[in-house]
This record gives structure tokens, sequence and C-alpha cells, in this order.
């Protein structure tokens, strides 16, 4: 995982680290959807008090493992950073998950289980807002 962001740090990609001092990030949910071979699912609530979540979806291929990580981090409570359709690129396992949104944005946590090894994952997905 540290390769990928020394990599997209060098060309700009990544701009924000949930770890610097006064950034204000969000927690949620981020894995293979259970119902799908396909897909994968980012899920954020940008406040407590709202019901609005703001879900990444996006179509992952067959060879990346089911994985599921309850304490993903988005560095963001801005609405305007979880709209639109982001090209991505990440990497899953052995024990951390995390994706690169082309706005520079980072998905990332421990996964609930580990895994064998380490998958790359790379497409498109779109935020979705439900109530």
């Amino acid at each position: 995982m540290e390769s990928v962001r020394s990599v997209l740090s060098s060309v700009n990609l990544l701009t924000t680290s949930p770890e610097e001092p006064g950034n204000e990030h969000l927690v949620g949910f981020v894995g293979r959807d259970k119902d799908s071979e396909h897909k994968m699912l980012a899920r954020f609530k940008l406040d407590d008090n709202s019901q609005d979540t703001f879900t990444f979806v996006c179509n992952i291929a067959e060879s990346v493992p089911f994985f599921q990580c309850d304490s993903a981090i988005l560095p963001t409570r801005n609405v305007e950073d979880v709209t639109g359709s982001r090209a991505f690129t990440g990497v899953v396992g052995p024990t951390e998950v995390s994706f690169i949104l082309d706005d520079g944005l980072e998905i990332s946590g421990k996964l609930k289980t580990p895994l064998d090894d380490v998958t790359e994952v790379t497409g498109v997905g779109v935020w979705v807002k439900m109530a």
C-alpha cells in the first residue's frame, strides 16, 4: 500500500492523508458486494445526524477475492467530493485496502479478515447518494 501511495504522490494524484493533523475524515465500509461477483461498494455518511449515505459503486474483476473493511477511512466531509464518476487504482490485501480516486481522495483501512496475497485493482466507479 505504501508503494501505491508513493507512486501516486510522485504524480500528484495523492494530495491528502487521514493521518495528517487537521484533516477531517469519515469512517465507513468498503468491500466486495456479497451479492455480486463483480461489484465493490464503499459506503460513508457525511453527518451522523443525517440519513443520507454516499456509496461509491464500481465493477471489479472476478479475480479480486472477497474482502471487507468495516472501518474504512475517507479524508473528507465535503459533499462535493462524493459526487460524480471517478477512476481509481488500488490494492487489496493482505491486511489492508487502499483505493486512490482520480480526484486525490483515498479510501483505505484494515481488512476484517486477512487475505493470502495482494491484488491490484483499477476501474471506474460512481458516487450515489442514498436516503
